[in-house]
């Protein structure tokens, strides 16, 4: 098998701190509307200029990458975008009946996680009458080669699909989100595919149908709880709970957690997972200004550049820990991000992995252990570890508290680039790859794997030759991954849809 390090020259691997998508059929690449183009020319696509958008091209406007949620956009740039976690961040199997949502632990003294019902691994669900759960090791720093891998098809003929899940209690059926707002169940044995539902949706620029969220004891007896992110027709970011019977998806009313105007179609985030506390956590982009221009990431009295905390048995009251002071918005945990796309919970260990798309240098991943409290992730002072030298609005000082990423990796010159999150490989097939975390760039066609164990990141390895040696399968461009409740991972490719997932070979 073909592996290759990293380049030094392109990845760095920053030590742990204590202290997009829209795809246009080939017309615009997923960094950001301030990314530049590599075809100088005029083009079919690009930036974000048509949804408000800048472009930093200096040739003036050209055809980008395909963005890999699907329109054309304006021209010059390209644009990136938030997806969402599907249930996936608990869809290992750790949640699987394991969290309350609302954080409050019903049913038995310390068994879950403290406060939360929720334990490592899926055992003492709820508490199970004051026994410790087990938290499992995470990856180590050993080595070990990668295994013999590839990607497997699926199924193909979707539209623009951006996220695919499954419930936590059954690896099968998958779910699967179109970006124009269909919900189709795909049976991975037979291909079968249908559709549930269609939400109506704005779907300009980065916008449509971004991310679902299974409550974590969906399945347990009447529980047919499930969350959608989506931008509506107004262009509002809206999170709201529905009912999934069957066949039979019904939006469940007053239960809208996030209706926000959003400036522009750009930066939507859209990524939506229960955490280990049991709440839900929702990530949304910082508006798509160039350098943070509208000064949204750090500003406290808006969601934009945040990952929002919902307790949703209880939707108007804010979980402890979140943003509490004078005029801030108390469904705020964490905050200062450009674009978060995507975000998963480890599903053993419940460590935090954020992949936040950059601006026109660095791309980042910043992995956070359980019992971090709401914190700074640093932007618009910084970009990963370096400070972000045209940005001006809003813009703290550069301290210690800011969290900085444990990978990240630059931009080739001139080349768009695009990072999308992954998850921690939690499933059974390849024993080898368990505690690895994947991660892709959507714009750069190219793969990785990397370790955490708990201080640092290591081993971070790029499988793009050893899973696609022919290149037919990331030329395509990976939009998003998803995670099934055993564990097992999956890629959606947004250009010319279709649903993979990672196999031995």
């Amino acid at each position: 098998m073909k592996l290759r390090n990293i380049l030094p020259r392109t990845t760095r691997v920053a030590a742990w701190s204590a202290s997009a998508l829209l795809l246009s059929a080939v017309a615009a690449y997923a960094c950001g509307s301030e990314k530049q183009s590599t075809s100088p020319g005029p083009g079919a696509g690009g930036n974000d200029a048509g949804a408000g958008g800048e472009a930093n091209n200096p040739a003036g406007n050209g055809t980008g990458g395909a963005r890999p949620n699907g329109t054309a956009g304006g021209s010059g740039g390209g644009g990136d975008i938030g997806g969402a976690n599907a249930g996936g961040a608990n869809a290992g199997g750790a949640n699987a009946g394991g969290a309350n949502a609302g954080g409050a632990n019903a049913s038995g003294g310390v068994g879950g996680a403290a406060g939360g019902g929720t334990s490592a691994g899926g055992a003492n669900a709820g508490g199970s009458g004051g026994e410790p759960p087990v938290v499992p090791k995470r990856a180590e720093c050993n080595g070990k080669p990668i295994p013999p891998i590839k990607v497997t098809l699926v199924k193909d003929g979707f539209v623009k699909p951006v996220f695919v899940t499954s419930a936590p209690n059954a690896a099968s059926p998958l779910y699967v989100l179109e970006k124009d707002g269909a919900l189709k169940r795909l049976d991975p044995a037979t291909g079968t595919t249908t559709t549930l539902a269609t939400i109506p949706v704005s779907n300009a620029s980065e916008s449509g149908l971004l991310g679902m969220a299974f409550h974590p004891k969906f399945g347990e007896g009447a529980n047919k709880r499930v969350f959608l992110f989506y931008v509506s027709a107004n262009t509002n970011a809206v999170v709201e709970e529905y009912t999934l019977d069957g066949d039979t998806l019904t939006v469940v009313p007053n239960t809208r957690m996030v209706d926000d105007a959003h400036a522009r179609g750009n930066h939507r985030g859209g990524m939506i997972a229960f955490g280990p506390d049991g709440y839900l956590y929702i990530a949304i982009g910082d508006g798509g200004n160039q350098n943070d221009g509208d000064g949204n990431a750090q500003n406290k009295t808006k969601p934009q550049g945040k990952i929002l905390r919902i307790d949703v048995d209880n939707i108007k009251t804010p979980p402890p820990g979140n943003l509490s002071g004078a005029g801030e918005d108390t469904r705020i945990f964490h905050w200062g991000f450009r674009n978060p796309w995507r975000f998963s919970f480890d599903s053993a260990t419940q460590d935090l992995y954020i992949a936040d798309v950059g601006q026109g240098k660095l791309e980042e991943v910043t992995v956070t252990k359980p019992g971090q409290k709401g914190s700074d992730y640093g932007w618009p002072a910084l970009e990963g570890t370096q400070p972000c030298g045209g940005c001006s609005t809003n813009k703290p000082a550069i301290s210690d508290a800011m969290l900085r990423p444990q990978v990240e990796y630059e931009h080739t010159p001139m080349v768009p680039s695009s990072i999308v999150g992954g998850y921690v490989y939690r499933g059974t097939k390849i024993p080898d790859l368990v505690g690895n975390y994947f991660y892709a760039d959507y714009d750069m066609k190219r793969l990785w794997t990397v370790k955490f164990d708990g201080e640092k990141s290591c081993e971070n390895l790029e499988i793009t030759d050893a899973i696609d040696p022919d290149g037919e399968f990331v030329a395509a461009g990976v939009g998003s991954f998803g995670q099934d409740a055993n564990g097992e991972i999956y890629l959606a490719r947004v250009n010319n849809g279709a649903i993979f997932r990672i196999d031995p070979k």
